[in-house]
C-alpha cells in the first residue's frame, strides 16, 4: 500500500468501514510508515475534537466534521513514500 492509498482509505479506516483485508493493509502500512502513523494519530485526534465540540447538540451536523476532513485532504501530509 502506498501513502496515497492509505490516506484515501483513512476515513473508512477510522470509522471501521473497511473490509478486514483492507484494514489489515492499513495497519501494516501505518506500522511501517512513521509519517502515515503520525498522520493517523493527528486525524483521529481531529475527529475526536470535532465530535466533542458538537456533543451538546441533539443531532450534530456532519458539515463541520466534513469541513475539517476536507481541509486535511486539501493539505496532505508530505511523505517520501507517495
Amino acid at each position: 500500500m502506498t501513502c496515497r492509498e492509505f490516506v484515501s482509505r483513512l476515513g473508512n479506516y477510522v470509522d471501521g468501514d473497511l473490509a478486514a483485508r483492507k484494514r489489515t493493509e492499513c495497519v501494516k502500512h501505518a506500522t511501517a510508515c512513521p509519517d502515515c502513523a503520525a498522520y493517523l494519530q493527528s486525524y483521529q485526534a481531529t475527529v475526536r475534537v470535532a465530535r466533542k465540540a458538537y456533543e451538546d447538540l441533539e443531532q450534530p451536523s456532519a458539515e463541520p466534521i466534513a469541513r475539517v476532513i476536507d481541509r486535511l485532504f486539501r493539505h496532505p501530509l508530505s511523505c517520501q513514500r507517495m
